[in-house]
């Protein structure tokens, strides 16, 4: 399924990963897929180890003589892995713009290793913002970034994060019924 997303990983108050999804991001699917790494105190040490590893790719540089390995474009949430799994220096491509096109950015995970809470958010479109009879309350780091197409629709800590992906599912769509009756 064509459900575009990002993967953010905040970390000493900034976000340092904003990789982009190109397909299944919809929590049944990449949500579940973090919840499951999240559930893993190792798996969280093991991120904050390695984030010193990432280099973000500057724009017409030549990376042709890099030792170091590289995070697909595409890889969805894998990145956490590919971070978690590292032991070498990875190079990323930073694409948090994409957030600011809710048409297109269907989902943002966003994973605070500070807080240690993983927030969920849902994009919309301006066709759908200027559909709907009230606007969606904007809050979260979006709202605060001056991004208004990314909904915040859930937060969890990471010690409370539901035991299936039905449970986390209903915790990032609760609301929706409401959402298509206002024309989304």
């Amino acid at each position: 399924m064509g459900t575009r997303h990002l993967i953010c990983l905040y970390y000493n108050g900034h976000i340092v990963i904003a990789q982009y999804g190109g397909h299944e991001g919809h929590p049944s699917y990449t949500g579940r897929d973090i919840m499951t790494s999240l559930s893993d105190p190792r798996f969280i040490r093991r991120l904050r180890a390695n984030i010193t590893l990432i280099r973000h790719r500057e724009p017409n540089r030549d990376y042709s003589s890099w030792h170091g390995g590289s995070i697909d474009e595409n890889a969805g949430s894998s990145v956490l892995d590919d971070i978690a799994y590292t032991d070498r220096p990875l190079l990323h491509t930073f694409n948090l713009e994409f957030a600011s096109d809710g048409g297109f950015c269907e989902w943002v995970y966003l994973v605070d290793l500070d807080a240690e809470v993983l927030e969920v958010y849902s994009g919309v479109s301006d066709f759908q913002m200027n559909r709907m009879h009230t606007r969606p309350v904007m809050k979260g780091r979006f709202a605060e970034a001056g991004v208004r197409q990314q909904v915040l629709r859930v937060t969890i800590p990471f010690i409370d994060l539901p035991g299936d992906k039905e449970e986390l599912v209903k915790a990032c769509t609760a609301g929706d019924e409401e959402v298509e009756e206002e024309g989304w």
